[in-house]
């Protein structure tokens, strides 16, 4: 009898623990998105949760997929297989959506008809419902300066609510598209899967060692924290093609920099470089550099081997010359240096004949300089606003400059 009773009781801890747990279907479940406590792993979606990859349980049939640029992509391409490295959306009709990267669910959306539990609420009753949010935030027309949506962020929930202004009600809400510090605790076969990880704004003062574990990542994120330095072992991620580090305090990179061979993108504005090591110059797949607002003084004398980059945002520094290896630089179309200490060019820059913008404004560049550098591109460099152009400006306008637009401010003399 006694053994009986233990069973039985048993089963009904064993029940009432499993009923306890919070897992939710949304769309049967819409004011889950309340719960203070909500974890974005506890949610469902059509039987779909975030991290789940997408051949195994999407009904192809019913998708509406667009790639990362919100381009509908045709029925007879939908073959989600081969979307497996690449980033896009699924939709069903329904008006819910996922967000898909590199083969892997990475967030649900809520629009259109999915909405309509949430229809009735207003903006100054949004933390009535969902609680106090951890940051408000706006956007603005740029023209008129109408406020146009209010962003209300969650990110313990990894949730994001937008408002609309215009038509007064919610437009948008996003589980799962905010970083995600919580996949640094997973287990390690399954960080092997991560290809994707974004720890931006975070406050962290040293970069987690549980990153040590993503071997697969493709795209890390670790802008606007509080990082002085990037650990020596971050090289050894070495299928990283993005790296994005912007709004740091970082003073140096690892040496061995140059180990992250697939880098093709790579973004340290907004710290306090001084000087990037020689190793960097061994990213010869990047295409993209930016490293404005440092204090760099000058840029690798080796710059020329990365033979791929497009495009270098190097202003807002301290450079006071370029090297001439740039020259070899055929494929750059952008060069950004604004606001350096560079009083020339290296002739070399006439070989890059892809060149199709030049920023040189706010150095120490001589007149005569100006006529020899635009002697040797084939463009109109950049170099200050038109004085004649300035004394006529009577209003906010816009000068456009080949296919740029510079936004001008009324008495201001200044381009933004």
């Amino acid at each position: 009898m006694n053994f009986t009773r233990l069973v039985l009781l048993t089963l009904i801890v064993f029940i009432s623990c499993n009923q306890n747990k919070d897992y939710f279907e949304l769309k049967n479940n819409p004011k889950v998105l309340y719960k203070p406590t909500l974890s974005p792993i506890n949610l469902y979606l059509n039987n779909i949760k975030i991290g789940d990859t997408i051949s195994k349980f999407f009904d192809r049939e019913k998708l509406r997929i667009r790639d990362e640029n919100f381009n509908i992509i045709d029925d007879d391409n939908k073959n989600l297989d081969s979307l497996l490295i690449n980033k896009c959306r699924a939709s069903y009709s329904d008006g819910f959506e996922y967000a898909l990267n590199y083969g892997r669910i990475q967030s649900f959306s809520l629009y259109g008809n999915s909405l309509i539990p949430y229809q009735n609420i207003s903006k100054d009753s949004i933390e009535v419902f969902f609680g106090k949010s951890d940051e408000i935030d706006k956007s603005e027309d740029w023209d008129s300066g109408e406020l146009l949506n209010t962003y209300f962020f969650y990110y313990k929930r990894n949730l994001k609510i937008s408002f609309n202004d215009r038509n007064q009600k919610i437009d948008h809400i996003s589980i799962g598209e905010l970083p995600r510090k919580d996949l640094l605790y997973i287990n390690k076969d399954e960080k092997q899967k991560i290809s994707e990880l974004d720890l931006s704004n975070l406050g962290y003062t040293e970069v987690p060692e549980e990153l040590q574990d993503f071997r697969s990542l493709k795209i890390l994120n670790l802008g606007k924290n509080k990082l002085s330095s990037l650990p020596d072992w971050i090289t050894s991620l070495n299928q990283l093609e993005n790296l994005i580090i912007e709004g740091n305090q970082i003073e140096y990179l690892p040496e061995d920099i140059g180990n992250l061979k697939n880098l093709t993108y790579v973004w340290l504005s907004d710290n306090n470089l001084t000087i990037l090591p020689e190793s960097f110059c061994d990213l010869t797949s990047l295409t993209l550099m930016l490293v404005n607002e440092n204090n760099l003084s000058k840029l690798p004398e080796e710059i020329g081997n990365l033979t791929n980059l497009r495009t270098i945002y190097a202003e807002d520094n301290l450079l006071e010359s370029i090297p001439t290896s740039i020259g070899n630089l055929e494929k750059l179309e952008y060069l950004m240096l604004t606001k350096n200490k560079l009083t020339n060019l290296p002739n070399s820059i006439q070989n890059c004949k892809k060149l199709r913008e030049l920023y040189l404004t706010k150095n120490y560049i001589s007149e005569s300089n100006k006529l020899k550098i635009d002697s040797l591109v084939s463009i109109s460099p950049w170099f200050d606003i038109n004085a004649k152009l300035l004394k006529n400006i009577d209003k906010d306008t816009i000068i456009k400059d080949g296919n740029t637009l510079h936004f001008i401010k009324k008495n201001k003399n200044k381009v933004e």
